[in-house]
């Protein structure tokens, strides 16, 4: 619902949006706004670049959320009110904002997909080396079939995950759009 406006050669941009990914940090703001009221939605938004400081700009809150401290990053709600800023400010295209955020938009899943993957690979690691280590009823838990099946079947399930990424990563490479590709890898 945040729309941009132009008024002479400057854009005024209204709204209250949330979940701004670093908006706390950011000195940059990139903003969706509908710049064509009458158009649909995925071709009548675009994107401005909003410096923070910006009159009109309102950093509400971070809002809190799951993995913060794994992250690192913020996610502010944010409140434009009456914000100008130069019309070169437009990225790219007037009403092409959809399209210019799906550019990005895989590769920044594929970004967490490989991340949460070293994760994965490290958690496992921990789990193997540990098995040796700890006995119970007798012996160790390495030595405890249904324990190795379940290390086979995390292992099984990291190699099809990161064969995923890979995939979806390459045709990204070669220029294909790849949403479903990047979709698959990070539902799985």
């Amino acid at each position: 619902q945040t729309t941009a406006r132009k008024e002479g050669d400057e854009w005024v941009i209204d709204g209250h949006k949330w979940w701004t990914t670093n908006g706390v940090e950011a000195d940059v703001l990139l903003v969706m706004a509908r710049t064509d009221p009458d158009a649909h939605p995925y071709s009548g938004c675009s994107i401005i670049l909003v410096p923070a400081d910006t009159a009109g700009v309102e950093v509400v809150r971070d809002i809190p959320h799951m993995g913060s401290d794994l992250t690192g990053s913020t996610h502010a709600e944010i409140v434009y009110d009456g914000v100008r800023v130069p019309e070169e400010n437009l990225l790219g295209e007037e009403n092409a904002g959809f399209r210019i955020a799906q550019q990005r938009l895989g590769p920044a899943r594929l970004t967490h997909c490989m991340r949460f993957s070293g994760m994965a690979q490290r958690a496992l690691a921990v789990a193997k080396a540990y098995m040796p280590e700890r006995e119970a009823f007798g012996s160790t838990l390495s030595q405890k079939q249904s324990l190795r099946y379940e290390i086979a079947e995390a292992e099984t399930r990291l190699h099809a995950a990161r064969t995923t990424i890979r995939h979806a990563a390459r045709r990204i490479d070669q220029g294909h759009e790849a949403r479903v590709p990047v979709a698959m890898a990070k539902v799985f």
